[in-house]
């Protein structure tokens, strides 16, 4: 598992946020199951965010995209297949 500071070009696709770290461990494993032919080549990163008075949420981001129509690409794909998802840098 990586802890990924925001990259600069690079867009990802967020898949799921928590504030519980475990949860967000667990979800990529549930969506990869689920979704293996569209993410199994991919790397997955969990970043940590501050939220002002909500605290520390963790959020799963998957991929390495050049422009945000490739990130937005898979998130159609997935999104016809009940997961939701948002391009994200």
């Amino acid at each position: 598992i990586k802890e990924a500071k925001k990259a600069g070009n690079v867009w990802r696709v967020q898949l799921f946020a928590s504030n519980n770290k475990s949860a967000v461990e667990k979800a990529w494993k549930r969506i990869l199951k689920a979704h293996n032919a569209l993410l199994s080549d991919m790397s997955y990163t969990i970043e940590s965010v501050q939220i002002k008075g909500k605290g520390t949420f963790y959020r799963l981001k998957v991929g390495q995209f050049s422009s945000r129509d490739m990130a937005a690409s898979l998130c159609t794909k997935l999104k016809a297949r009940k997961q939701d998802c948002v391009p994200t840098k």
